[in-house]
């Protein structure tokens, strides 16, 4: 491949599944709401999960022999695959996809029907994390925190940039990555209106239009 085309398509290499070619004109459905399909959806869904499984295997690096760290790598991970979570349910209702990483700005453009569903399959995953933090606060000395669905996305609405910048402007108090209820809860909507999409991985985008999904509100 020549330079000049290395730039104008760009190139993903994966390790066993041979090399993709991404043209910027593969990437305009995301944006477009005449052409987002089924296929589009099932490519967007296996990305959050490529993304979700990576954060969930990272903390076991330690046990598996790393000889380096890679917390914020985990965090990272799982906040883009809650992004994509999102950005495929505000997809499946029929709307463009913004491009913002902003957590908080992501659930608010969803419909009143998906974001009621996260909220409730989210809560079943916050009692863990309800510990974690008390505990946390009262070996600090700190007031413990009320914590619900807001008070979750709220501190993690900007992990994604954050935890990538981390070795420029570290962490601000009270912000970071606790979301994996999120994750989880966004995930499990998105399951109930698909089960079909379980297994579903990432494959390359298609270009050609075809007819549109019909939206679930």
């Amino acid at each position: 491949m020549r330079v000049h085309e290395f730039l104008q398509t760009g190139v993903i290499y994966v390790r066993g599944g041979g090399l993709g070619l991404f043209g910027r004109e593969q990437f305009e459905w995301i944006h477009r709401r005449d052409i987002v399909t089924n296929n589009h959806l099932i490519a967007l869904g296996g990305h959050a999960e490529q993304f979700r499984a990576a954060g969930k295997y990272l903390p076991t690096a330690k046990e598996r022999g790393f000889p380096f760290s890679v917390e914020m790598a985990i965090p990272v991970c799982s906040a883009f695959a809650l992004e994509l979570y999102f950005k495929c349910l505000i997809a499946i209702a029929g709307k463009a996809i913004p491009q913002d990483h902003d957590l908080k700005k992501l659930f608010n453009k969803m419909s009143p029907e998906h974001k009621t569903k996260v909220r409730d399959n989210s809560e079943v995953y916050l009692d863990d994390l309800k510990v974690y933090l008390a505990e946390g606060h009262q070996k600090a000395g700190k007031p413990v925190p009320v914590v619900d669905f807001n008070f979750v996305l709220r501190a993690s609405r900007g992990a994604f940039e954050l935890a990538r910048y981390f070795y420029e402007t570290g962490l601000p108090a009270g912000k970071g990555w606790i979301a994996d209820p999120i994750m989880e809860g966004a995930r499990n909507t998105i399951l109930e209106l698909h089960p079909d999409w379980e297994r579903a991985r990432a494959q390359p985008l298609l270009t050609t239009r075809t007819q549109p999904i019909k939206p679930h509100r």
